[in-house]
């Protein structure tokens, strides 16, 4: 004989496919953690909220690919104005990150519509951190900085500053790792763990 399902039935499976369904849409890291969110309400939340991010997205990657969280957030603090820019509060980027793909989501400039580039556009201001290492970690302008970061963890005598100095290709400022390393160097002073 067959059983006759009643409405409580069909809840309990329903509740039941909503919760699988939850768990696996849920943004999970290999560790089982989620992406933390970048919230600020001043110049010092901004860097401690990036720092965060940071720290989250090295704890994905092997050392040897992993980005000083100072330098992270040196670059975030010049690209948006302590995360007040346009880009980072349209594009969730902070980093100044372009895309030359005009079909994948982007922000495009004031004043030039007529880019042939614009700015990519994430789901996350932590998305842009990861992309922003990926690229370190991947593109060939930045095998400079990589070889300066395995000589840093090699200890034979290379600071964080010697990182920066490789950073050049990031920005048409000629001053930029000037700039950046500055920025390091405050962060060091002012968020001494």
């Amino acid at each position: 004989m067959r059983k006759k399902y009643g409405k409580e039935d069909f809840i309990i499976w329903f509740a039941l496919l909503a919760l699988f369904g939850f768990f696996l849409f849920m943004p999970l890291d290999a560790e089982g953690g989620t992406q933390p969110k970048i919230e600020y309400h001043d110049n010092d939340s901004f860097i401690s909220s990036v720092k965060t991010c940071a720290d989250y997205e090295n704890s994905l990657v092997d050392e040897a690919d992993q980005v000083p969280v100072e330098i992270i957030a040196a670059m975030a603090v010049l690209e948006t104005g302590y995360g007040q820019s346009r880009f980072a509060h349209e594009a969730n980027n902070l980093f100044g990150i372009r895309t030359w793909d005009m079909n994948s989501p982007h922000v495009k400039p004031l004043n030039y519509a007529t880019t042939k580039w614009a700015v990519k556009k994430y789901n996350t201001k932590c998305d842009s951190v990861k992309d922003m290492m990926r690229i370190l970690n991947n593109l060939h302008f930045y095998e400079k900085f990589r070889e300066a970061r395995l000589n840093f963890l090699n200890n034979v005598g290379y600071s964080l500053y010697d990182m920066v100095d490789t950073l050049s290709p990031w920005s048409t400022n000629p001053r930029y790792t000037e700039l950046v390393n500055n920025r390091v160097k405050h962060i060091q002073i002012a968020f001494t763990d």
